[in-house]
């Protein structure tokens, strides 16, 4: 059995709102807010973190020694919380009103601080692990080993598709590289400098991509064919 929570007009249950955490999707807690007098009550639940909640209703007005079923929707988050705490707060007000009040006739300051008593009930949040349905993410050790193991796995694929893409550019770079060769020494010994690298552009414009445009292939390219350029001015 759940612990409920009270005060002079009303007990919620339970007393603090749980929810099954999952990242990308939405969970909900049910409230149940009961009148414990025999006067028409009106309630309006606040949260310190309106955007990721979606309360229904947010306000009403209970018959008395009557209850209704609040819904708290947890909007589907896109990373985890630190260390999984988390801090939202949620703050449920509750005044007696006029018999036969409906929730559309309630003026505006219902719950406005003044000559009337309004009461305050405040509520925790608290994220459950699926795994463990009974028990908290931040009070159970496993869930929280669980997180950390599923962190450095994610850190380790991170790692390791750094170092493909690495690799993919080294293998694309020693292929321009072959390429630019391969195209320089079968070319004709008049070649001139300055078609030389007008070449090596239009060859690494064809072959390359945006990340293999790289100084150091032309260079090295440049290097051989002028060894080449000399070995042959020696044999003539």
């Amino acid at each position: 059995m759940t612990a409920s929570v009270a005060n002079s007009f009303i007990t919620v249950n339970p007393d603090e709102l749980r929810f099954q955490f999952e990242l990308e999707k939405q969970t909900y807690c049910d409230l149940k807010v009961l009148n414990n007098t025999e006067n028409y009550v009106a309630f309006k639940v606040k949260t310190t973190s309106p955007k990721k909640y979606f309360v229904r209703p947010n306000t009403g007005v209970i018959h008395p020694w009557d209850s209704c079923i609040i819904r708290v929707t947890l909007q589907a988050q896109q990373e985890y919380p630190p260390n999984m705490q988390c801090k939202d707060k949620f703050l449920l007000q509750s005044t007696v009103v006029a018999p036969n009040t409906d929730v559309d006739d309630l003026p505006p300051d219902t719950f406005s601080k003044g000559e009337k008593s309004i009461e305050d009930l405040k509520l925790r949040v608290l994220y459950i692990s699926p795994s463990s349905p009974h028990g908290s993410i931040e009070d159970d050790p496993d869930s929280s080993q669980t997180i950390q193991r599923l962190k450095e796995e994610k850190d380790a694929a991170v790692l390791q598709t750094r170092q493909l893409q690495q690799e993919l550019v080294i293998k694309l770079h020693i292929s321009c590289e072959q390429q630019l060769t391969t195209h320089y020494l079968t070319s004709s010994n008049t070649l001139s400098t300055d078609e030389f690298h007008g070449g090596s552009v239009s060859l690494i414009r064809k072959y390359g991509t945006k990340f293999i445009v790289d100084k150091k292939i032309i260079l090295r390219v440049i290097f051989l064919w002028k060894i080449q350029q000399k070995g042959e001015g020696k044999e003539e």
